[in-house]
Protein backbone atom coordinates (compact mmCIF):
# COMPACT_ATOMS: atom_id res chain seq x y z
CA UNK A 1 0.00 0.00 0.00
CA UNK A 2 1.22 3.95 -0.82
CA UNK A 3 2.22 5.52 1.84
CA UNK A 4 0.73 9.12 1.96
CA UNK A 5 3.23 11.56 3.99
CA UNK A 6 1.73 14.65 5.63
CA UNK A 7 0.76 17.11 3.00
CA UNK A 8 0.50 14.72 0.09
CA UNK A 9 -2.84 14.44 -1.19
CA UNK A 10 -4.24 11.05 -2.98
CA UNK A 11 -4.00 12.32 -6.12
CA UNK A 12 -0.11 12.79 -5.85
CA UNK A 13 0.22 9.07 -4.85
CA UNK A 14 0.63 7.44 -8.65
CA UNK A 15 -1.10 4.06 -7.73
CA UNK A 16 -0.60 3.06 -11.80
CA UNK A 17 -2.22 1.25 -14.68
CA UNK A 18 -0.71 -1.89 -16.48
CA UNK A 19 -1.34 -1.81 -19.89
CA UNK A 20 -1.44 -5.04 -22.20
CA UNK A 21 -1.88 -4.27 -25.96
CA UNK A 22 -1.44 -7.01 -28.89
CA UNK A 23 -0.64 -6.01 -31.84
CA UNK A 24 -1.14 -8.05 -34.93
CA UNK A 25 0.75 -6.86 -38.95
CA UNK A 26 1.43 -3.66 -36.56
CA UNK A 27 -2.01 -2.57 -35.80
CA UNK A 28 -3.68 -2.45 -32.06
CA UNK A 29 -5.63 -5.32 -32.34
CA UNK A 30 -6.90 -5.19 -28.34
CA UNK A 31 -5.69 -2.85 -25.34
CA UNK A 32 -5.82 -4.03 -21.33
CA UNK A 33 -6.02 -1.58 -18.52
CA UNK A 34 -5.52 -3.58 -15.59
CA UNK A 35 -5.27 -1.30 -11.99
CA UNK A 36 -2.41 -1.66 -10.32
CA UNK A 37 -3.96 -3.13 -6.88
CA UNK A 38 -4.45 -6.03 -9.08
CA UNK A 39 -0.99 -6.29 -10.08
CA UNK A 40 -0.38 -6.42 -6.52
CA UNK A 41 -2.91 -9.08 -5.86
CA UNK A 42 -1.63 -11.49 -8.03
CA UNK A 43 1.58 -11.03 -7.10
CA UNK A 44 1.45 -12.35 -3.48
CA UNK A 45 -1.66 -15.04 -5.02
CA UNK A 46 0.84 -16.75 -7.92
CA UNK A 47 2.69 -19.25 -6.60
CA UNK A 48 6.86 -18.77 -7.03
CA UNK A 49 6.45 -21.39 -10.43
CA UNK A 50 4.33 -19.35 -11.88
CA UNK A 51 5.99 -16.06 -11.47
CA UNK A 52 9.23 -17.14 -12.83
CA UNK A 53 7.39 -18.53 -15.72
CA UNK A 54 5.87 -14.77 -16.44
CA UNK A 55 9.61 -13.25 -16.02
CA UNK A 56 11.27 -15.63 -17.85
CA UNK A 57 8.89 -14.91 -20.98
CA UNK A 58 9.45 -11.26 -20.24
CA UNK A 59 6.67 -10.22 -17.37
CA UNK A 60 8.44 -9.68 -13.97
CA UNK A 61 5.94 -8.97 -11.42
CA UNK A 62 8.39 -7.57 -8.76
CA UNK A 63 9.99 -5.36 -11.49
CA UNK A 64 7.10 -3.89 -12.53
CA UNK A 65 5.86 -3.07 -8.87
CA UNK A 66 9.51 -1.89 -8.10
CA UNK A 67 9.48 0.50 -11.17
CA UNK A 68 5.93 1.65 -10.05
CA UNK A 69 6.79 2.38 -6.66
CA UNK A 70 9.99 4.28 -7.40
CA UNK A 71 8.39 6.23 -10.57
CA UNK A 72 10.03 4.68 -13.00
CA UNK A 73 9.11 3.75 -16.95
CA UNK A 74 8.56 -0.20 -17.58
CA UNK A 75 7.72 -1.75 -20.92
CA UNK A 76 8.10 -5.22 -22.17
CA UNK A 77 7.48 -6.68 -25.79
CA UNK A 78 7.22 -10.24 -26.35
CA UNK A 79 6.28 -11.87 -29.71
CA UNK A 80 4.48 -15.14 -29.65
CA UNK A 81 2.53 -16.96 -32.11
CA UNK A 82 -0.97 -17.43 -31.38
CA UNK A 83 -3.40 -19.88 -33.74
CA UNK A 84 -0.57 -19.46 -36.11
CA UNK A 85 -0.40 -15.85 -36.34
CA UNK A 86 2.41 -13.91 -35.20
CA UNK A 87 1.71 -11.04 -32.99
CA UNK A 88 3.46 -8.79 -30.37
CA UNK A 89 2.49 -7.81 -27.02
CA UNK A 90 3.64 -4.89 -25.37
CA UNK A 91 3.25 -4.72 -21.77
CA UNK A 92 4.39 -1.10 -20.05
CA UNK A 93 3.30 0.95 -16.80
CA UNK A 94 1.76 3.77 -16.95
Amino acid sequence: MEKLFVGQSFDEVKMGTLVIEKFINGQCNSTTNIPFFVVRTAKKLMPTSMLSALADKGIDLSAIIQANKNHMHYSSTLRVKEHGIEKVIVVSLQ
